[in-house]
């Protein structure tokens, strides 16, 4: 007990400052493209935005290059925000649908390099810490649809047996 004490005795002088981050529901929407090679610039959407500063994009805990971060119509909905005395982080009713239809918010930045093929994104800001959603590097999946006319550039053995020469 007295080694509890004397930690509370320690740590209750403290001066030094504590700074409290706000803790929302920030989510991470989507990535384009969502199939990359290391070095391509990926954007990725999503919110609460804040600074390119106090951003962190992660991707399979390796820390990725942030090159930058727009809020695209979100002019409308802050002032909103304002006005109804609500935060980025709130839940304000009254600016949902103005927030969801005008205000895009997104980063673009470097797709470190990664050994696996699937890779988990999330990044953090001064509101909290997104979900994370899957980034798979390598070529893109074959979908199945065909825009090969059919037409080669070079000649093909068809595996005939006969033989087609002059003589």
């Amino acid at each position: 007990m007295s080694a509890v004490m004397l930690l509370l005795t320690l740590f209750s002088c403290s001066t030094a400052p504590v700074t409290f981050a706000q803790n929302c529901d920030v989510r991470l929407s989507s990535l384009a493209p969502e199939h990359v090679q290391e070095g391509e610039t990926v954007r990725a959407t999503g919110g609460p935005m804040t600074a390119v500063w106090d951003t962190a994009v992660y991707v399979d805990g390796v820390r990725a290059e942030v090159l930058t971060l727009q809020r695209e119509g979100c002019e409308e909905c802050d002032t909103c925000k304002t006005e109804n005395s609500c935060s980025a982080c709130d839940d304000c009713d009254a600016c949902d649908v103005i927030c969801a239809q005008d205000c895009i918010e997104s980063i673009d930045f470097i797709a470190p390099s990664q050994e696996a093929e699937h890779a988990d994104v999330s990044f953090y800001n001064g509101h909290g810490q997104s979900n994370p959603i899957v980034l798979h590097y390598g070529a893109t999946p074959d979908t199945g649809t065909a825009t090969d006319t059919g037409e080669l550039s070079s000649p093909v053995d068809t595996g005939s047996p006969e033989d087609t020469s002059s003589k």
